[in-house]
């Protein structure tokens, strides 16, 4: 009997020791939790974020939203109705509001902040239908898409003659600088890489776009290739690139490629449609690269954004000045 119970006692005492080593577990991978919280949120400098889990422990999803430096002590949650009002993410516009709510009856699935960097780049509208010249057609991280055009006589004063290539091929100075670094890089690894395209000038993209458009068609063409005026050639800051074997189609299997995606960034570099072709305008282009300094590329790929407009827009960048351009 006597036995038995010492039994009975040696197995709580082991349930006890168990339990004990279970909610030290716990409580050392909550605090390990808030540690990398906290540090991810020195790290964000002027940006600020706040995490928000929506849905049931079997389906949560995170929305990522840019809080006001002047309000990052005050919660953006509704906390009776946990609900994101628009006017309490950072890149909210007032003038835009009927716009976001049109936006989300179209699409409901979508998050608040989704709705609201997608407005406010002009995605609710129809591609090519509401265009506006760029102003400033130096700056490194000018925006040129199906809602932004150079001017027809833009030709880039600092181009240079790219070196080591077969063709002629031009590029801006600090870009051209960038990708020699890169270029240099590759090498070292023993991959072979090779620009095909640079600058392009207004006039032979207009070339270009009606050979397209006499090959693919009208419903075709503009998911393929820009309309004149609407190309990153012409700013002297893109670059399509290939190893000299691959052909666009395989080249995302390429070693080339598997370099770029992971080191682009560190010499200023992003794959510009890399994302949604229904949220670029452009079918993805693995090869096709856009320089925009080393600090945005590299802070874009820290936080996995892909698309260049949805990045400048929830960083609150007022990079890009335009006008309207009537008629």
């Amino acid at each position: 009997m006597k036995n038995k119970k010492s039994k009975k006692n040696k197995k709580l005492r082991i349930q006890l020791i168990f339990a004990i080593i279970l909610m030290t577990l716990v409580v050392f991978m909550t605090g390990y939790q808030v540690y990398l919280y906290a540090a991810s949120q020195d790290q964000a400098e002027d940006i600020k974020y706040t995490a928000v889990v929506f849905g049931t422990p079997m389906k949560q999803s995170i929305e990522v939203i840019m809080q006001s430096a002047t309000n990052e002590n005050e919660s953006v949650i509704d906390n009776s109705s946990s609900k994101i009002e628009y006017s309490d993410i950072k890149n909210y516009k007032e003038e835009n509001l009927q716009r976001y709510k049109d936006y989300h009856l179209k699409y409901p699935e979508l998050l608040d902040a989704e709705v609201i960097w997608r407005v406010n780049t002009d995605l609710d509208l129809d591609f090519y239908t509401y265009i506006k010249e760029i102003e400033d057609p130096y700056e490194t991280t000018l925006v040129v898409n199906k809602y932004n055009k150079f001017e027809k006589d833009f030709e880039p004063e600092d181009l240079v003659l790219m070196e080591s290539e077969k063709e002629k091929l031009y590029l801006r100075e600090e870009a051209n600088q960038a990708y020699l670094e890169l270029r240099e890089e590759v090498i070292k690894r023993d991959l072979n890489i090779k620009v095909s395209e640079a600058y392009r000038s207004y006039r032979n993209q207009e070339i270009l776009y009606k050979e397209k458009l006499e090959e693919l068609g009208s419903e075709v063409v503009d998911s393929t290739v820009e309309r004149p005026g609407h190309s990153e050639h012409q700013s002297g800051l893109a670059i399509c690139i290939t190893d000299g074997t691959s052909k666009n189609e395989s080249f995302d299997k390429s070693d080339l490629h598997h370099f770029i995606v992971n080191n682009a960034h560190r010499y200023g570099f992003i794959i510009r449609y890399k994302g949604d072709p229904s949220l670029t305008g452009l079918n993805q282009r693995p090869w096709h690269l856009r320089y925009v300094g080393k600090e945005v590329a590299v802070d874009m790929y820290e936080k996995n954004i892909n698309i260049l407009e949805e990045y400048l827009d929830k960083r609150g960048l007022q990079i890009l000045e335009v006008e309207d351009n009537e008629g």
